[in-house]
């Protein structure tokens, strides 16, 4: 009688951790499934290429939500002319996501609009970027810096 007492309350105990490692399991699983595997990380890049004829560098937060500060970029020939850029739009799939990206002065002013499709596969950047002011269009392409 006495085993049976000690065994019963240690099967609960038992279940309750089963079932506790169940359920966090399924939960990562789900974020993973989200794109997300750790909502709470950020995941900043650098990354290297060309607006048109002209090379940038860029570091973006490539989690960032709509309205969000998301990093900023500058002309390799003037790096100390950085603009700031905001995430508009974010839309995930499974391989990437598609992006519209605000680029600001260093007085507020909009000047700029990366809209681009983002792909996590060999991690790249590109689209077309209009230059608010001109209204030209100019094709561009970033690739992770190393």
């Amino acid at each position: 009688m006495k085993m049976q007492s000690i065994i019963k309350p240690l099967c609960y105990v038992a279940f309750s951790i089963c079932l506790f490692v169940g359920l966090s399991s399924f939960n990562g699983q789900k974020e993973a499934l989200s794109g997300n595997p750790n909502p709470t990380q950020e995941l900043w890049l650098d990354l290297d290429g060309n607006i048109g004829p002209y090379k940038v560098f860029m570091h973006i937060n490539y989690d960032a939500k709509g309205g969000e500060k998301c990093g900023y970029y500058y002309y390799k020939d003037h790096p100390n002319t950085k603009f700031s850029l905001v995430m508009i739009r974010h839309e995930s799939a499974l391989a990437g996501s598609k992006k519209i990206v605000y680029e600001y002065t260093s007085k507020g002013e909009h000047t700029g609009t990366f809209n681009g499709y983002f792909s996590t596969r060999g991690i790249n950047f590109s689209g077309t970027f209009t230059n608010v002011r001109t209204g030209k269009k100019f094709k561009f392409e970033l690739m992770e810096a190393y």
